[in-house]
This record gives C-alpha cells, sequence and structure tokens, in this order.
C-alpha cells in the first residue's frame, strides 16, 4: 500500500495514471495502478521502474535532512532545512552516494578575486622568467664550433 504523506509514492502513482509504462519484470501496462506493486507479477514498483524523471539533488538532500538532527560545521542544526545551504555559514551541502552528506564552503566574491590575481601573478612571473631564460640562450656566443687542427 503506497504511503499517501511520502511524496515519492504519490507522484509514482500520479505518474502511472496517465502513461502506459511496462512492468520491468513481466512487461504488464502498469498505467492507472493504484499500488506500489504489479498486479500481474507482485513486483514492486520503485521511481525507477515508473521512469519517473529523476528528482534534483537539492530535493533528495531536503527530504534527506527531514528526520535527520544532522549538525553543520559552525555547529547549526540542518534538520527540516529548505535548501541545501546552511542559514547561518552559508556552507552549501550535497549527498554523495545517496547517503553521505559532505559541505562545500562558498569563496566570497572577493576571496574569487584575491585568488584570480594571486593565479595571474604566477603565470606572469613563470612567463617573464622564460622570456629572460630564452632572451638570454639567444645571445650566448656559439661555442660549439669545431675548431680546426693544429698542424
Amino acid at each position: 500500500m503506497p504511503d499517501p504523506h511520502d511524496p515519492i509514492d504519490a507522484a509514482i502513482i500520479a505518474h502511472l495514471a496517465t502513461r502506459d509504462t511496462p512492468c520491468p519484470t513481466c512487461s504488464y501496462n502498469l498505467r492507472g495502478l493504484t499500488t506500489l506493486q504489479c498486479p500481474e507479477c507482485a513486483r514492486p514498483i520503485t521511481a525507477t521502474d515508473a521512469r519517473l524523471p529523476d528528482e534534483s539533488n537539492t530535493d533528495r538532500l531536503v527530504r534527506h535532512l527531514r528526520n535527520r538532527n544532522l549538525k553543520c560545521k559552525c555547529g547549526h542544526n540542518l534538520r527540516d532545512n529548505p535548501d541545501n545551504e546552511c542559514p547561518k555559514c552559508h556552507r552549501t551541502y550535497q549527498l554523495m552516494g545517496g547517503r553521505h552528506l559532505i559541505a562545500r564552503k562558498r569563496r566570497s566574491f572577493f576571496a574569487r578575486l584575491i585568488l584570480t590575481i594571486i593565479f595571474l601573478a604566477i603565470v606572469l612571473t613563470i612567463t617573464f622568467v622564460l622570456a629572460l631564460l630564452i632572451e638570454a640562450l639567444n645571445e650566448a656566443p656559439n661555442t660549439t664550433q669545431a675548431q680546426a687542427p693544429s698542424p
């Protein structure tokens, strides 16, 4: 029996109400299905079987956090958080492999600007040093000429 409070179960039944979708096991047409089980072979029907469009990572994260007391690195409890960002420190979170929560700290505009300036300074310094080396090699006297043997 589908759980009426589970949005995934409701979405599967709504999706199958108007679409011809075959059961992966017996190819029975699941259109109009009211339970999450194939009436022909009794296979449980999942979102993948119903070919539901994949929910977004943020929706999956919100569903994951709904009943869990997980804390952000800043100490804020992320339970019932409406999106993938901590409201206190603005770290963004994502699910890895469907179960593991990892944090991504957003860099501020100025931090990104400073990192870009440092990167450009390093690239320009390397370019300048290489140009000096090439110029020095071009100006060095050619000492590889063969000398005539003395009589």
